[in-house]
C-alpha cells in the first residue's frame, strides 16, 4: 500500500520526498504487524500510527524547501496569491503541530 501511495502522489508532482519516505514508513509498519503475527490489535494501532506518518513527507517540501516549493506552485498554475497563503496559513514554526 506504502508503495502505491508512493507512485501516486509521486506521479502526481508531490516531490522526491514521498517515494523513499512512503516505503520506509510501509516498511516500517509491516515490521511492527509482524511482531504481533498480523493479530495483535496493539500493535495493529502502532503500525497503523507509523503508516499515518506518510503524510509527513507530503509536508516536507513546504517546510524545508519552502522557496523553491512556493516558487513552483506559482510555476506550475496555481498563483502567486495561493503560494502566498499557503505561506501566511503554514509558516514554518507550526510545522511539528501540522505534522503532529
Amino acid at each position: 500500500m506504502g508503495i502505491l501511495f508512493a507512485i501516486v502522489f509521486a506521479a502526481s508532482d508531490h516531490g522526491i520526498y514521498v517515494v523513499p519516505f512512503a516505503i520506509v514508513v510501509a516498511l516500517l509498519a509491516e515490521w511492527i504487524m509482524s511482531r504481533g503475527h498480523y493479530q495483535s490489535v496493539k500493535l495493529a494501532r502502532w503500525a497503523y500510527t507509523a503508516f499515518s506518518l506518510l503524510t509527513f513527507s507530503l509536508l516536507f517540501p513546504l517546510f524545508v524547501t519552502r522557496k523553491q516549493h512556493l516558487q513552483q506552485l506559482v510555476d506550475t498554475g496555481y498563483g502567486q496569491d495561493y503560494a502566498d497563503k499557503l505561506a501566511q496559513v503554514l509558516p514554518v514554526w507550526s510545522f511539528p503541530i501540522v505534522v503532529d
